[in-house]
């Protein structure tokens, strides 16, 4: 019932950004600092899928190290998750 949008902006002459939006519910403060470790599942996942097993985050966390980019995450004021993966063009 949400909305996702994917933006792909450049970043001056020789960046890109890769912007993931949604105005879904959110992460939770407190959750926030444990988002991307491995087998880490918030609250809202374990009841969506329990026998969900958390690695996907950390794979990307990984994958985006190793091609030198930049992962960050943002709380919009208005609710929801903005996820930016940012690096040189190729």
């Amino acid at each position: 019932g949400g909305h996702v949008a994917i933006v792909l902006d450049r970043d001056g002459a020789d960046r890109f950004a890769l912007r993931v939006i949604d105005d879904g519910p959110g992460i939770p403060e407190a959750e926030l600092s444990d988002f991307t470790s491995r087998r880490f599942r918030g609250s809202e996942a374990r009841t969506r899928r329990p026998d969900g097993q958390g690695f996907g985050l950390s794979i990307v966390v990984e994958a985006v190290a190793r091609l030198g980019f930049t992962l960050e995450f943002r709380r919009p004021t208005d609710g929801g998750l903005e996820a930016q993966i940012a690096g040189p063009r190729a």
